[in-house]
């Protein structure tokens, strides 16, 4: 069932995520995570919550940048796997570059 999901996700040209966290969307402008929060908790940037955690849309972040959505879900996806890894490589006790 996953697979035809995916499937018509392809077809219809859908991004494979729809909401990102503070954190990512803080990292993904440049921007401080306080900031961000603040911003959303505004009302400036357009939220919701899930579990007790707020979640921006991806369209409202690719119209705040002024960028087409696919090209933003890309760059989004780089930047989750280098904060992945750099959070990897702290738990490994490995030297964070200066």
């Amino acid at each position: 069932m996953t697979t035809a999901v995916v499937k018509a996700d392809a077809e219809q040209n859908l991004p494979a995520r729809l909401a990102y966290s503070i954190k990512e969307v803080a990292l993904a402008m440049g921007s401080n995570y306080w900031t961000i929060s603040r911003a959303v908790k505004a009302g400036e940037i357009p939220s919701f919550k899930v579990g007790g955690e707020y979640r921006i849309n991806l369209f409202a972040i690719a119209g705040l940048i002024g960028i087409p959505a696919a090209e933003l879900e890309v760059f989004l996806a780089d930047v989750r796997t280098q904060s992945l890894n750099a959070e990897a490589e702290a738990e490994l006790g490995a030297p964070r570059p200066r």
